[in-house]
């Protein structure tokens, strides 16, 4: 194979890689990640917690739909029914049942919102503006 063929990798953004490193430096295993889809693809905050040997949860797609509509909401001033919260309960329980470690979130409302539903559980939050 000549070297034109070959293609560099992507460096890694240097706040997924402040993340990666906040995450290792607790031990954690197995993480739910919640952000938006530009979190979840290749050369992406997902992608850079695999490669350090952490295992990625994270909702479907649907689920991220509903998360992102509950996130905006609660941006704009909306109270977040209780309906929502016990929603959002069911979706990150079902994740903590699996031995999660921790969640890793992009966006403080994430935080904000898994603090409400949840009480007590630990976190990462990432913030600054999108690599």
């Amino acid at each position: 194979m000549g070297q034109n063929a070959m293609q560099e990798r992507p460096s890694m953004p240097a706040r997924f890689a402040a993340a990666c490193e906040q995450v290792a430096d607790r031990g954690w295993r197995r993480v739910i990640l919640l952000g938006e889809d530009w979190v979840q693809g290749p050369f992406t905050l997902k992608a850079c917690l695999a490669q350090a040997g952490v295992l990625v949860l994270s909702p479907g797609p649907a689920d991220r739909a509903w998360l992102a509509l509950l996130v905006e909401e609660a941006r704009a001033g909306y109270k977040v029914d209780d309906g929502s919260l016990e929603r959002l309960t069911t979706l990150l329980g079902d994740g903590l049942e699996h031995g999660v470690d921790g969640l890793v979130t992009t966006d403080p409302v994430f935080a904000s919102l898994v603090g409400q539903a949840l009480g007590n559980v630990e976190l990462v939050v990432l913030e600054g503006e999108r690599a």
